[in-house]
């Protein structure tokens, strides 16, 4: 009975390859010799009754002595039967291992949730596109204040219910091209101002969140590397700079002197 699938479906109930094609062969005939099971399933002489032996070890058959020894298959569905009680059995015994790892790993899992991550701690955020997301999700989850040296006007406005204090770098920008968009940002009610020779990109989200990246180019703060810090004290050391460049730069309609 050389059928690839019956073999494929016995193998995925607990049988090798060569016992699966040997019991399909076993089915064929009340009963066999070694060797002629081999002819038939095609199976390797030399392992043959190694396949068959196994096969009576797990009862899918019986062996009769006599001057040649035969081998008989059992009905199907006790074969069946007993390669699903094996499998459950394995299932079972997967179970409590499980069970006892549960057991073992929950009390170091519950301790860990006990443990807050000691503030101070930076994230690095590398490749174009994760910086791209970073970013995105740091802007959208400012509540009440942005402050923002970007060497690019933002995509999207922030929101009207959020102080925002934007400085773009002069020397990427083209302030008549951009004019509209310029004004556009003023009118939601931000403050937009430009400066030239701005050295790095720099947010800071409702005076708690910070983050650094080397200067961009027309997306922004987009270079391969950018660092988001928690720690207020240097939180509160970037606020300090970002006033001190505000306070140097002007707004789009002064002059700007590189």
């Amino acid at each position: 009975m050389d059928d690839p699938e019956l073999a494929a479906q016995l193998a995925r109930l607990g049988l090798n390859t060569y016992e699966a094609r040997a019991y399909l062969t076993l089915l064929e005939r009340e009963s066999f010799s070694a060797g002629e099971v081999a002819r038939r399933s095609g199976l390797p002489r030399q392992r043959i009754y190694d396949v068959l032996g196994s096969l009576v070890q797990k009862g899918l058959a019986s062996a009769r002595p006599g001057s040649v020894v035969s081998y008989v298959a059992i009905a199907p569905e006790q074969a069946v039967e007993l390669l699903l009680d094996t499998r459950r059995a394995q299932l079972a015994a997967l179970e409590e291992e499980g069970k006892r790892l549960v057991n073992v790993t929950r009390p170091a899992f519950e301790a860990g949730r006990e443990q807050s991550a000691p503030p101070g701690l930076v994230e690095v955020v590398l490749e174009r596109r994760a910086i791209d997301e970073r970013l995105a999700e740091l802007l959208s989850s400012a509540a009440h204040e942005l402050l923002v040296m970007s060497a690019a006007l933002p995509g999207d406005l922030p929101s009207a219910d959020v102080d925002c204090r934007w400085i773009v770098d002069a020397a990427s920008l083209d302030v008549q091209a951009t004019q509209p968009v310029l004004a556009r940002f003023v009118t939601a009610g931000h403050e937009l101002r430009l400066m030239a020779g701005m050295p790095l990109e720099l947010l800071i989200v409702d005076g708690a969140t910070v983050a650094v990246g080397s200067k961009g180019g027309t997306r922004g703060m987009s270079e391969p590397t950018l660092l988001v810090i928690a720690q207020p004290g240097l939180v509160e050391v970037a606020r300090t700079a970002f006033d001190a460049y505000w306070t140097a730069s002007l707004p789009p309609d002064g002059s700007i002197k590189a």
